[in-house]
């Protein structure tokens, strides 16, 4: 009586239908070449491997059957079933593509990355050089002022003695004028 239920009738087709699907289903072996020993060992790839294996151990739930018949039609011939997989390998082997051209643009971006903050380093390292000339040039600057206020102020005592000693001669020669004189 349970079993004549519509419910368990509906389920039973289900399962049934499921059984005769999962028949249909085989196994598929994806191989996905690579064109960098670098990208193979990285740990991206080991994700992909171990997401890949997932789904080819979760895509196996049975042995296919080309006489198996759903609704009166093949389930699915080879040739669609070959055309399927091929598109589906053109399609991984394009991403797969798709993937090494971006690692390689981006190892290439970062390599382009790390030579211009050398470039940007040195560009500093010469634009402090200016400010280390001119601290240099100022120091020197400084120093040649202080050696000309040192002159300037020798030149003033030595012409204050100048005029001291002017004066005294002008004495001597008139006190020898008048002497000689007298």
């Amino acid at each position: 009586m349970a079993a004549d239920s519509p419910n368990n009738r509906r389920r039973i087709e289900e399962v049934t239908d499921l059984m005769m699907i999962q028949a249909q289903i085989q196994k598929r072996h994806i191989i996905v070449n690579r064109s960098s020993a670098d990208f193979e060992m990285s740990p991206l790839s080991k994700s992909m491997k171990k997401s890949l294996g997932y789904w080819s151990q979760s895509l196996h739930l049975g042995s296919s059957s080309p006489d198996l018949r759903v609704d009166g039609d093949v389930a699915g011939s080879a040739s669609d079933i070959k055309d399927c997989r091929d598109r589906e390998k053109k399609e991984l082997q394009d991403l797969n593509e798709r993937l090494a051209n971006y690692i390689e643009s981006n190892r290439f971006f970062k390599i382009q990355n790390r030579k211009l903050a050398d470039e940007l380093k040195k560009l500093k390292t010469k634009a402090e050089e200016p400010s280390r000339i001119r601290d240099f040039c100022e120091a020197e600057v400084a120093e040649a002022r202080r050696l000309l206020d040192e002159a300037i102020r020798e030149k003033g005592h030595l012409e204050v003695d100048k005029a001291t000693l002017e004066e005294a001669l002008l004495d001597a020669r008139q006190r020898y004028v008048l002497v000689k004189c007298v």
